[in-house]
């Protein structure tokens, strides 16, 4: 059986990491190295997972670097791998180049991340090509990925394009809804709009909450949840909510149930700045998975599947005006929301763990 070692770094909790090594660990002998400062969620779910060993190298930063590279050049040199597969940026730092050194050949990094070192931190540019010319293959996780590693001048032989894996039949699901109502108290709200979006610039958040601020003229019982809510523009959105009640809105930073989420919601809210900021976006899949209508930018991997008024409803960027009448339409036009929650989860078929798990195989193999 082939040796399968994954390196994560920085990640304390991914639904989609997990149920990717549960799968790759029924198929091959399994390893998993998390670079992390201390135990995370993850950590712990890998642990009770049966066929998976899990190994820890402490990272707090770049002031640990050079033990981090000691450490998983001996560690790859005393396992001997036939294959690496490296996730986000530090991962495949400290991944690709000490494979290469040990020796392995079959070198594998799934690009996570977009184009934003183009955009925010043009050094990185540089180090992505540098990961580009070490990897055997490179994992394209949508379309938009795909092109931005062309531009990065990537062999075109060593790009796959494989998109994200999910267990969809988790998002049809109900458990925890009424006691989410209870939580954030939305008994009584209509609409419930929702995002689930780090308070980043490239996320479009202020977007959302201008477009809500119009909607609850409209609908002075509707309540805002925003949820993963950290990042460096959390007090530009804190003053933007300030005008409101506040009955009006609720931030979270964390929710262990995130699924259930998305049927708590009378509809979500996604909309990326532009379209290649999204390297993925895992809500696009998830909220019509769930059957949630939808208000969407045609960012990530949206362009991939989404249609307007088939699957969601598509505004342009940057547009407060145009999330709020897209709001508006899913609420108040019964054909167009009737038509997207059909249609939403049979549009996201394409995106099954089992198909996924298929072509990671063949990547694997080849």
């Amino acid at each position: 059986m082939k040796k399968v070692i994954h390196i994560v770094s920085n990640v304390s909790s991914s639904n989609g990491l997990e149920w990717m090594i549960e799968g790759v660990s029924s198929l091959y002998a399994c390893t998993v190295v998390l670079m992390n400062p201390s135990e995370t969620p993850l950590e712990l779910s890998l642990k009770e997972m049966k066929g998976v060993e899990v190994r820890r190298i402490k990272f707090r930063g770049k002031k640990d670097l050079i033990q981090v590279f000691l450490k998983m050049y001996v560690l790859l040199k005393a396992t001997k791998p036939d294959i690496i597969h490296c996730h986000l940026y530090d991962a495949c730092l400290v991944g690709l180049t000490t494979s290469r050194l040990a020796g392995v050949k079959k070198r594998i990094y799934t690009r996570h991340y977009s184009n934003i070192h183009h955009q925010y931190h043009p050094k990185g540019v540089w180090f992505d090509k540098v990961f580009n010319c070490l990897a055997s293959d490179i994992i394209a996780i949508s379309e938009n990925v795909k092109q931005v590693l062309i531009k990065e001048r990537a062999r075109a032989d060593k790009i796959i394009h494989l998109p994200h894996g999910f267990k969809l039949e988790l998002f049809q699901k109900k458990l925890n809804v009424e006691a989410l109502k209870n939580k954030y108290k939305v008994g009584n709200n209509y609409p419930v709009v929702g995002a689930i979006s780090r308070f980043v610039h490239l996320k479009g958040v202020a977007y959302i909450v201008e477009a809500f601020s119009l909607l609850l003229k409209e609908y002075p019982k509707a309540k805002l949840l925003l949820f993963n809510a950290v990042g460096p523009e959390k007090k530009k959105i804190m003053s933007m909510l300030s005008s409101m009640p506040d009955s009006a809105y609720e931030l979270v930073d964390f929710e262990g149930q995130i699924i259930d989420v998305y049927h708590l919601l009378d509809v979500f809210v996604h909309v990326p700045i532009d379209k290649e900021v999204e390297a993925f976006g895992q809500t696009y899949v998830e909220a019509l998975a769930a059957g949630t209508p939808a208000v969407f930018t045609m960012s990530g991997v949206a362009p991939d599947f989404v249609k307007d008024e088939e699957n969601a409803i598509v505004v342009d960027y940057k547009s407060s005006e145009q999330i709020y009448q897209g709001i508006r339409k899913i609420l108040e036009n019964e054909d167009v929301r009737q038509r997207i929650v059909q249609q939403g989860p049979i549009s996201v078929e394409q995106f099954s763990l089992s198909k996924f798990l298929e072509r990671l195989k063949e990547v694997y193999e080849k």
